[in-house]
Formats: structure tokens, C-alpha cells, sequence
């Protein structure tokens, strides 16, 4: 797949498992290098990817390892129960030191706060939706943005949350704070 062919791939698995009202929205940096590792990858032989186990063992303390069937089924689930994780840029970044991470996040920045305004368009979020930011560079980044941008709709009460990407398999770190903050 080209450049373009694999930005399209994102975007159209990322449709596919969106939710008709988003509850929980997971915002994090980019896609993976490798699509197989994509969160939302629904192909065969799917990497055994850290990043979709931590949160599938936070939300429904299950691993799926790398099972097509159980992946397929904890997708549609995530579906089902109101969560979305969408990425701040919309290609991958991984190659990229943080300085150059830290300009690409911030010229897509633009991009990011209307699809969130649109979601608000489309009735898919409200001020019961919580917003759970991944990974340190992107809460720096967008934190402020999103909190002073009044058009953009979440749970001001709750507030955003901010948690690092996971650092290994089965993060109880990462796990406790994603439990604490949707109370799950």
C-alpha cells in the first residue's frame, strides 16, 4: 500500500468501528508503522500488539493476544459500549524524534479540533462524553487547546484525563488510571 492507500485504511477502520454516540473518546498520537499493529486492524495474522492488550485488558480484563475472532469480537465490543480512539495525526509518526512529533502534532492540530467540533455536529458527542488523552507529548500538547476550545463538547466536570502509552504488557498502571477515570 501506498502513503495515501494506508492513511484511507486508517480512516475507513477507524469509521467502521465508530460508535452511534461516543462516551468515551481515547485521543492518541498516531497509527502504528506497521497497519498490522493498527488498533483497530481487522485483517489476518494481527501482531501481537501492546498498545489494543492494554486496553482491552483495562476495559474488559481480557486478553486477546492475536486472535482474528477475539480481536474482531472486543472491536465490535468497544463499538457497542461507546468508546472511539482516534488518533491525533492521521499517519504514522514513529520514525519522527519528539521535535519533529511535537510540529507534525501541532500543524495537525487544526484537523484534530474539527473532527472533534464535527462530532458535536453529528450529535456523536456530548457533555457526558469523556476524553482520555494517551501518551505524555500529546497531553502536553493538546490539553489546553482542547480544554479553552468552548466548541468542542466533552464532561467539563470530569475534565480530561491524560495517561502515558502503556511501557509493557498488562501495565497496571496504565490499567488502574483508565479504570479510575471512566469508573469502569
Amino acid at each position: 500500500m501506498n502513503e495515501e492507500e494506508i492513511k484511507e485504511y486508517f480512516e475507513t477502520q477507524s469509521k467502521k468501528y465508530q460508535p452511534r454516540k461516543i462516551k468515551y473518546l481515547l485521543i492518541a498520537e498516531s497509527p502504528p508503522g506497521n497497519i498490522r499493529n493498527y488498533f483497530y486492524y481487522d485483517g489476518p495474522k494481527p501482531k501481537h500488539q501492546m498498545f489494543f492488550q492494554n486496553i482491552i485488558i483495562a476495559i474488559y480484563n481480557k486478553h486477546c493476544a492475536t486472535d482474528p475472532v477475539c480481536r474482531d469480537y472486543f472491536l465490535n465490543k468497544f463499538k457497542e459500549d461507546g468508546f472511539l480512539l482516534i488518533d491525533a495525526v492521521k499517519y504514522p509518526i514513529v520514525t519522527y524524534n519528539n521535535t519533529e512529533r511535537k510540529k507534525i502534532i501541532l500543524n495537525e492540530l487544526p484537523n484534530l479540533t474539527e473532527k472533534l467540533i464535527s462530532f458535536n455536529r453529528q450529535n456523536l458527542i456530548d457533555n457526558k462524553t469523556k476524553i482520555l488523552m494517551i501518551k505524555k507529548l500529546v497531553c502536553e500538547l493538546l490539553t489546553g487547546h482542547i480544554e479553552d476550545n468552548k466548541d468542542i463538547i466533552f464532561d467539563r466536570s470530569h475534565g480530561l484525563g491524560e495517561v502515558g502509552f502503556p511501557m509493557f504488557y498488562k501495565d497496571p498502571n496504565f490499567s488502574n488510571y483508565f479504570i479510575n477515570f471512566f469508573k469502569l
